[in-house]
């Protein structure tokens, strides 16, 4: 048994850092209403080990399950099974009609179900099983808790002793597995000594990211990224993707990937938009440590594309306008005086669209594409003309 199982809390006053989710447990546990929910919050926070100590609490069967790999038939077979608790891993994976089997299952309590996710369960759940399911967030570990954590881990080694710099040292690594993993490796690499100093924590070259740093390793990473794209550096781009990726984490690039393809990409190049799009697909589907492949041909893509930035520059312009109510022959369905440009030449016909009070502003002040360009000055000149010519 490895240490992170050795020391695994076995009753949920025992968790660290979560304390504002622990009550409705207890609650749910105390009333005997039980509800099905969802602990979504960075890795080696608790969740997997919340959500089994509050199924063996209730006394319920429970079934272990990663949505990575689950089928339709576990899933029907687990619920011939009810009552019965499934906690399912990874369960922003599920897909729709993965989802949509336990709608009815946990509509009449007849399934529990505890997801666990580092997903936000708000973008990636259907809004089917959201409404149906109790959202709690795990909030990181703090350095006290982690302190506490180390502690019960020494208890673990009789007889051996870690040097209160070398504890300094071990409580900046914020995730609670890599940091009780690289406590085993510490006494297993020198079984013959019984005090451990930083000496040798620094034979096990740990990453930046590891070692105190992880959240501003990892923005300034993405940052770095971001800009070495939008500065058409290919070999810059592939150096910070490499060490983002160094964790393990694709979500992250994949979502800074498809910003990036909006923001500075952008109307410069719309075809690469469903190319960058099945890049990140296939990362996703491959997984690690192959997922780099296609992510490296994607940054590199990116990179040497044409850049533009109109779309979000036009939309930090409309920010700065007064916010208006739209004319009344746009401001509904079916309006009266509304012209249906389909039903003119060139599916085209002057009427105005913005507030009367902003008909003469103009978000894009020369900043599209040539060709993209040309047609909105032509736009814009027969709008032009058309409203002097009403006058």
């Amino acid at each position: 048994m490895n240490l992170s199982e050795k020391i695994r809390p076995q009753i949920l006053s025992d968790i660290l850092g979560q304390d504002h989710i622990i009550p409705t447990l207890d609650a749910m546990i105390t009333s005997g209403k039980v509800f099905s929910f969802v602990l979504y919050g960075p890795p080696a926070t608790g969740k997997t080990t919340i959500g089994k100590i509050f199924a063996n609490t209730l006394g319920l069967d429970i079934v272990s399950m990663d949505a990575n790999f689950v089928t339709k038939k576990e899933l029907t077979a687990a619920f011939d099974k009810a009552p019965i608790v499934i906690f399912m891993d990874e369960v922003h994976r599920l897909d729709k009609r993965q989802q949509e089997l336990f709608l009815p299952q946990i509509e009449f309590n007849d399934v529990i179900l505890i997801g666990a996710t580092t997903e936000s369960p708000y973008h990636e759940l259907t809004p089917a099983l959201r409404s149906r399911l109790h959202i709690m967030e795990t909030k990181p570990l703090s350095e006290n808790d982690r302190r506490i954590i180390i502690d019960r881990a020494e208890q673990e080694f009789p007889g051996k002793t870690f040097e209160p710099e070398l504890e300094d040292a071990l409580v900046k690594i914020d995730d609670t597995r890599t940091l009780l993993r690289t406590m085993e490796m510490i006494v297993s690499m020198n079984p013959n000594e019984s005090v451990f100093t930083t000496s040798m924590l620094d034979t096990l070259h740990l990453s930046p990211q590891i070692m105190g740093g992880n959240k501003d390793f990892l923005y300034s990473r993405k940052a770095a990224l971001q800009k070495s794209i939008r500065g058409s550096n290919a070999d810059a781009a592939v150096y910070w993707l490499n060490q983002l990726l160094a964790s393990g984490d694709i979500e992250t690039v994949i979502r800074r990937f498809r910003i990036i393809c909006y923001e500075d990409i952008g109307l410069a190049d719309p075809s690469l938009w469903p190319q960058i799009e099945a890049a990140c697909s296939s990362a996703l589907a491959v997984g690690m440590p192959e997922a780099r492949i296609p992510l490296a041909a994607a940054a590199i893509r990116m990179a040497l594309a044409p850049k533009n930035n109109a779309a979000i520059s036009s939309l930090g312009k409309a920010d700065s306008l007064s916010q208006l109510s739209p004319p009344s022959h746009i401001a509904s369905e079916h309006p009266i005086d509304y012209l249906y440009p389909h039903n003119y030449p060139f599916h085209w016909v002057y009427q105005e669209y913005m507030p009367k009070e902003l008909q003469t502003e103009h978000l894009f002040h020369d900043n599209l594409p040539d060709a993209m360009q040309k047609t909105y000055d032509a736009l814009n000149d027969k709008t032009e003309t058309a409203r002097k010519a009403k006058k």
